[in-house]
């Protein structure tokens, strides 16, 4: 290894460089021949007789230094191809990486065009209802209960109010919806909802909660919280049909720009993570990139409306946090909510007060009433009429 040089000796015994594990063998004549492979020794080819046999001759000689030469040609064709390998499976895990970027870019895209189709359509059907429902509340007032027409009438009026719902969630999901964000214990909140949460999975299913006491404050409104927490309660139970175990968990943790989700717009830094997690059938790999899809779902027909995953993605999302899911069929599913955490500093400096702001409005000064849908703007100038304004 030293010198890269062959050594040919015609007495092991004698030789300065020998090895004693060798010595009770009697060798005598013997020969170490370098495996050279570009400016590396690989290894080394040893030959060795007994004592009392001939010296190694020319041929033999020549023959054991082409052996070494043949070991160095495929030891470096044995590297080659190690090299080769290791390229190829690089390369491989990159385009994987790609198209798995790609499918991810294509996927927000899709779901963004979504958002906006639906928001649009939510707006425009939104002046639809208003119009509908104001004039229905408005012929209510103008009869009797007892009137032939009060039930049809009453009727009209449940069922757009079912529609401002469906109004609702599309708002939600495409995030156009307002809220009214406040300082949340997660915690809180969740044993507060405990009881109803019992009365939704039943008794067959096992309710566990692993709460961390230190977690931060979020910054969420409420309700769309507690929405958020049921519509994730209600897909656990229903994927446990013949009973299980559901487990709520709370913790904290800080995370890097490498545990983000790609092409959010998050940022790094100490998040909240609520996580709900149930034993039953579990995802398929081939659905999990549908399920925050609005109207996408595998229940039954009339046994959901496709629309519970994709609100509680667009609430968490609009309060700066992100949802994902971890699933394996046969093993249940795992969805965290993350929401970013709220520093202690801020908690304390900031107190939010909601003030009581109802009231009956009535008045008789001049309004000036600016509406581009004529059906709109028509309801609601009679509306202020109505209360004793001039319009």
């Amino acid at each position: 290894f030293q010198n890269r040089q062959p050594e040919i000796v015609l007495d092991y015994t004698q030789w300065p460089e020998r090895t004693p594990d060798y010595e009770p063998l009697n060798l005598g004549p013997a020969m170490t021949l370098p495996i050279i492979v570009g400016d590396e020794c690989l290894g080394v080819i040893g030959m060795a007789r007994a004592r009392q046999e001939n010296p190694f001759s020319s041929d033999e000689i020549q023959q054991a230094v082409l052996l070494t030469q043949l070991a160095a040609l495929v030891l470096d064709n044995a590297n080659l191809y190690a090299q080769a390998q290791r390229e190829l499976a690089e390369r491989k895990q990159a385009e994987e990486q790609r198209a798995k970027l790609q499918a991810q870019l294509v996927q927000a895209q899709k779901m963004e065009a979504i958002g906006q189709l639906a928001g649009g359509i939510a707006h425009d059907f939104n002046n639809i209802l208003t119009v509908i429902t104001g004039s229905v509340e408005l012929a209510l007032l103008e009869i009797n209960p007892d009137h032939t027409i009060y039930p049809e009438l009453e009727a009209i009026r449940q069922s757009a109010a079912r529609a401002g719902e469906l109004v609702r969630q599309l708002l939600t999901f495409a995030r156009r919806q307002p809220g009214q964000p406040q300082f949340v214990d997660v915690n809180r909140q969740i044993n507060d909802t405990m009881n109803m949460m019992r009365r939704l999975i039943g008794e067959h299913i096992q309710l566990q909660l692993q709460l961390d006491e230190h977690i931060e404050r979020v910054m969420i409104d409420p309700s769309q919280l507690e929405q958020v927490l049921i519509n994730l309660v209600v897909n656990a139970r229903d994927a446990m049909p013949n009973g299980g175990e559901l487990t709520i968990r709370t913790t904290s943790q800080y995370l890097s720009v490498n545990d983000l989700p790609p092409l959010r717009q998050i940022q790094a830094g100490k998040y909240v993570l609520l996580s709900v997690c149930d034993t039953g059938v579990g995802i398929a790999e081939q659905i999990r990139p549908h399920i925050f899809e609005p109207y996408f779902t595998t229940k039954p027909m009339g046994k959901g409306s496709g629309l519970g995953l994709a609100i509680c993605d667009g609430i968490v999302t609009q309060h700066g946090g992100f949802l994902t899911v971890d699933s394996q069929p046969g093993h249940g599913s795992c969805f965290t909510v993350a929401l970013p955490a709220v520093v202690t500093e801020l908690q304390q400096v900031v107190n939010m007060h909601t003030a009581d702001t109802t009231t009956n409005i009535t008045g008789h000064e001049v309004i000036l009433f600016v509406e581009d849908d004529p059906n709109v703007r028509q309801l609601g100038v009679r509306l202020l009429r109505e209360h004793g304004y001039a319009v």
